[in-house]
């Protein structure tokens, strides 16, 4: 579930029709009542695939915050130097 919201905040993304193939790949196997192997290939991919899409987010976001802080000390001088 969680996935899916965030592939619902990308709807354009590439990533998301192969993690929702694994997402499938996991749920069909949770229903059943043995475990093959194939699951587990399955929920390791799966995995990978979302860990690597936070990891890109991540580092998207950590980027934009580094440029807002950049900006911030100028932006604060003129703040002051416009006085009250």
């Amino acid at each position: 579930m969680k996935v899916q919201v965030l592939a619902d905040l990308d709807p354009n993304g590439k990533w998301r029709t192969t993690l929702a193939g694994y997402s499938t790949d996991v749920n069909d196997e949770l229903a059943r009542e043995t475990v093959d192997p194939a699951f587990i290939l399955a929920f390791e991919a799966y995995r990978d695939e979302a860990q690597q899409r936070f990891v890109q987010v991540d580092l998207a976001l950590k980027t934009e915050c580094a440029s807002i802080v950049r900006v911030s000390t100028p932006l604060h001088r003129i703040i002051e130097e416009l006085g009250p």
